[in-house]
């Protein structure tokens, strides 16, 4: 971690799958009331003739909220001493997210779907194919 409490990382370097992506993840620490408040903000870019920033329609098509929803959803539901599942209340349109060796991760922050002791809820699904 930087000396001023930012800390960056290269999730994907345009090598993988998907070719030409690049996935940087950027956290700024932070404390509220006494405890930690990580931000966590994420670049998707393609990197092509001219560089273009990924979007999750970008990347899975129209209509991809409801089927990641429903997959994140039953996910918490695996694990629901887990999870505040009445204040998931899914994606939104600009959902930080990355992509990490093949696997799109949807990241939410801290304290808004799981308690504390969970951190920052990630999920991975598999992108290749």
């Amino acid at each position: 971690m930087a000396p001023d409490g930012v800390s960056y990382y290269l999730k994907s370097d345009g090598t993988g799958s998907p070719a030409g992506m690049i996935s940087l993840e950027v956290i700024t620490e932070g404390s509220t009331g006494g405890t930690d408040m990580p931000r966590i903000d994420t670049y998707n870019v393609s990197n092509s003739a001219a560089a273009s920033r990924v979007t999750l329609s970008g990347l899975l098509g129209e209509g991809y909220k409801d089927r990641l929803d429903a997959d994140i959803l039953a996910h918490m539901k695996k694990e629901p001493e887990n999870y505040f599942l009445k204040d998931y209340k899914g994606t939104l349109q600009e959902q930080t997210f990355y992509i990490e060796n093949g696997e799109l991760v949807i990241v939410f922050p801290k304290y808004s779907i799981a308690p504390g002791y969970v951190g920052s809820p990630e999920f991975r699904f598999n992108l290749k194919g």
